[in-house]
Order: C-alpha cells, then sequence, then structure tokens
C-alpha cells in the first residue's frame, strides 16, 4: 500500500477511536449513578474512631477506625459504661438492689483527685443515687464506690470487668479502673465501646438515668446516721444538657449516654438519637477541641448523615415467582412456582433502586418432585445481595398445594414395578420355564404318537384256543 494511501487509513482509524472513546466518556458523564447507583455521600471524621450503628436493624451503617488491636485507644469516661452495666447486672441477680444503702468509704478516695460530687467518707447512699453521680455527674470516686460494694474491692471489680468484656466480645479491651482516668494499660475500641453500651441499653433505667437533662439532685445520709445530706449533679453530657446558658452542642434527637475527656483520650461522646422511629448509636472517640469539641460536632453530623441516607426497603416480596419445579403425577399441574418464604426488609442507602441494583440468586434443592406437594415445602433458597452486601438465604417454597393424580400415580407405580430389575429377571424365568414345559410337551407328545403307531403296525401271532 502507498504510504499515503497508509497515512489516510491511519488517520479515519485514529477519528474513529477518538468518536468511540469521546462517546463512551460522555455517556459515563451523564449516568454516573449506572455503575454506583447507591453510592452514599462523603462525610468527614477527624475524630481518632468512630462508629455508627441503627439500633433497630442492627446494622453498622459508619465506621472508622473501629475494630482491631491497632486501633486500641483509651476510652476516659466511657469507660463508666461498663461499670453501670455491672452494677445493673448486680441488681438484676439478686445479690444486691438499686435501692440498697452503700456505705462511702475513704478507700474509694485513694488517689483520685478532686471529685464532681462532694461524698464524704461515712454517708450513706443508694446504689442507683451512685449511679447517677456516675452517669450524670461524671463522678470518678463513685465509681470506685460502686466497684467496692459490687465486688468487695477495686481490684476485684476491674476482674469482673475484663470478663465480662471478654464474654461479650469485647477482643481489644482490657481495663486496669472503674472510672477511666489514664492508665497506658487501659484500652478499648469504638467498637467495642458499641458492645459494651448495647448491652448496657437493655436495662431500661440505664438509658433513664444517662438522659437526664437538666441539673438535679440526689439525697445521703450523713455519717452521724441522721443528717440528710442534699448533692447537686450537673449534667456533663453535652450533647444532651439543657443550660439556662446556650449550649452550642445540644442536639434535640439524642438521648444519653456518656462523654468523657483525658488529654490522652481526647474527648468522647457515646449517643443514641431518634427520629421517625428509628434508633441510632454513635461512638465517637479521640477528638480535638480546636476550636470546638469535635467529639460532639462529629457525632451530630454522624446521626444527620445516618437519618438523611438510610431507609427501610422490602427487597423482597411473598408472592415474587422465583422459578418452578416440575411435578410428576400432579393433578391439574406439573410444576409448581417458588415464591420466598418471609420478606426482605432492610435498612438501606436511599438512592438504592430495588430493580436495578439488588440481585437475586435462586438455588434449587430438587429440579423435580412427586405429588403430592403440600403449599410452602421448601424446594430452594435466594440469596439477596446488593455492592458487596449479602443478605442471609431465604427459603424457596411452593406457592400451592398440588395433589396427586391417582390414575396417573397407578399406570406410573404399574411401570415401575414392571421396570424393575428383579421382576424383569423373574419374568425372563418365567418365560423360560413356560418354554421349557412347552418343548418337553413336544416331546413328550411326539413320543407318545410315535408309540401309538408302532403298536398300530405290529402283528404278533394269535394265541391257540
Amino acid at each position: 500500500m502507498p504510504r499515503g494511501d497508509a497515512d489516510k487509513c491511519l488517520h479515519k482509524c485514529l477519528r474513529r477511536f477518538a468518536v468511540v472513546f469521546f462517546a463512551v466518556y460522555l455517556w459515563a458523564a451523564v449516568m454516573p449513578g449506572f455503575a454506583l447507583a447507591f453510592t452514599l455521600p462523603d462525610i468527614y471524621i477527624s475524630s481518632r474512631a468512630a462508629i455508627l450503628v441503627d439500633m433497630g436493624a442492627e446494622q453498622e451503617l459508619y465506621h472508622r477506625n473501629a475494630d482491631g488491636a491497632e486501633n486500641r485507644i483509651p476510652p476516659a469516661g466511657l469507660t463508666k459504661i461498663m461499670t453501670a452495666l455491672l452494677a445493673f447486672e448486680f441488681a438484676a441477680s439478686g445479690e444486691g438492689s438499686l435501692d440498697g444503702q452503700v456505705v462511702v468509704t475513704e478507700k474509694a478516695f485513694g488517689g483520685l483527685p478532686d471529685s464532681a460530687v462532694d461524698l464524704q467518707p461515712g454517708e450513706t447512699i443508694t446504689l442507683r443515687s451512685l449511679l447517677y453521680c456516675m452517669l450524670v455527674a461524671l463522678d470518678n470516686r463513685s465509681c470506685n464506690i460502686i466497684a467496692e460494694h459490687v465486688a468487695g474491692s477495686s481490684a476485684a471489680f476491674v476482674e469482673l470487668m475484663n470478663r465480662r468484656a471478654a464474654e461479650l466480645g469485647c477482643l481489644d479491651t482490657h481495663f486496669t479502673n472503674a472510672h477511666g482516668l489514664h492508665n497506658s494499660n487501659h484500652y478499648t475500641t469504638a467498637g467495642d465501646i458499641y458492645r459494651i453500651a448495647k448491652e448496657a441499653l437493655a436495662y431500661p433505667e440505664f438509658m433513664t438515668i444517662c438522659d437526664t437533662r437538666n441539673t438535679m439532685s440526689v439525697s445521703a445520709t450523713g455519717s452521724d446516721g441522721q443528717t440528710q445530706v442534699t448533692h447537686l449533679l450537673t449534667v456533663k453530657n453535652d450533647m444532651i444538657a439543657i443550660r439556662s446558658s446556650h449550649n452550642p452542642y445540644r442536639y434535640p434527637e439524642a438521648r444519653g449516654i456518656i462523654a468523657g475527656y483525658t488529654a490522652e483520650a481526647g474527648y468522647c461522646v457515646v449517643s443514641t438519637a431518634e427520629r421517625d422511629g428509628r434508633l441510632l448509636l454513635c461512638v465517637v472517640m479521640g477528638a480535638k477541641d480546636n476550636p470546638e469539641i469535635r467529639s460532639y460536632v462529629e457525632a451530630k453530623d454522624l446521626f444527620e448523615w445516618g437519618f438523611k441516607n438510610f431507609t427501610m426497603m422490602t427487597l423482597l416480596v411473598v408472592t415474587e415467582q422465583l422459578g418452578s419445579v416440575k411435578v410428576f403425577e400432579g393433578k391439574d399441574n406439573d410444576e409448581v412456582t417458588l415464591v420466598p418464604k418471609a420478606k426482605l426488609e432492610a435498612l438501606v442507602p436511599k438512592t438504592l433502586n430495588v430493580q436495578d441494583d439488588v440481585e437475586k440468586t435462586v438455588k434449587m434443592s430438587q429440579v423435580s418432585v412427586y405429588a403430592p406437594v403440600e403449599k410452602g415445602t421448601v424446594l430452594g433458597e435466594v440469596v439477596v445481595s446488593y455492592g458487596d452486601r449479602v443478605f442471609d438465604p431465604i427459603p424457596l417454597v411452593a406457592s400451592i398445594k398440588i395433589d396427586r393424580d391417582e390414575t396417573e400415580h397407578m399406570i406410573a407405580s404399574c411401570q415401575e414395578y414392571l421396570s424393575q430389575e428383579w421382576f424383569l429377571y423373574a419374568l425372563a424365568g418365567l418365560a423360560m420355564a413356560v418354554l421349557l414345559y412347552i418343548t418337553f410337551v413336544i416331546i413328550y407328545n411326539r413320543r407318545r404318537r410315535k408309540r401309538g403307531n408302532t403298536r398300530q403296525n405290529y402283528r404278533g401271532k394269535r394265541r391257540r384256543r
């Protein structure tokens, strides 16, 4: 081919390639949601760790450095959730009572700085009031008083804390005290704090106490056994606190739970929020305060992100036909359609298109069955998925009842009976026996006729008279 023609051919090919490339690029630009229709909006979280969970769906919506040994961080006052959990379990077991009287000991004050509540050695106070002191005012001495009351000593209580953490599956948690003041061997993760908080929320009074929003007071009896002492408690969780002055961190939909801070742990908060029947739980740990306390800000951001971007959708209905199975000997039907045994509702991104983005993988346990088939008989399963989320298999069941056609069943039974190997052998043996019998009869009759002919041809001598 001359060089000029080759150049023209090359330029023509390049032009065609450019047109195709531009068309593909334009298609991708105008249809960005085709491949990732349910992509969630980004959210910026600067804290060291965070997790957001929808409690109703028991579904994790967001996580950042939430689990794993590499994400262990000091929990500060969030430690008090475990202390409260053990106190509630102690009362529920019958060993103690929330209304039981607890004597404040000087030993419980050992090594602790000035306290948020001015409890004095010798005072008597109920376990319930101590829980208010600890969860509302974040009083550290109350933690040690509770520890001594529940386990006999702070050291024994710490053993209980670590044992209970292990039972809850908190693989990256280790406690050295009941209050959360810093210790290099006192650590947890955002995921583990969620697990502990979830367990504590099983006790309704836990939320009642930690959702206190206004300044309140508790009473104690003085060391003389007569004087009534009143202790004022200031709400330290700014996510819920109602103050006389403006509280920029208050989130009206927040409920409980607790906040914490140490220089080493940074600002931490655990909170729940409720909207439109949905309850979210958020853990934020290791936040900074420049210029605002980021734990509160980012907890609110996570709540808004979770409420705005997720909703409950029905991904599978019980009337949806997802295949069929052949039915032998069925009366009026030679196949049965399969439908899900239960509907599937799930919390999903609001941008999810059920028709286009959801996959349904059907697996039949049998390709055919014999009648009768009862309605609801399990004949397969379906696995629903979207993106990288895969749901547990849902059984597929017969949508209707199919009775047996007795005539067809009788014919089929006879056919099956006649086709059995032993019957064929028996039939062959019988045929052979009949054949041998016929052969024997033929041979016998021939011989008999031959003997008869011989007698007729015999002319022996007559006897004399």
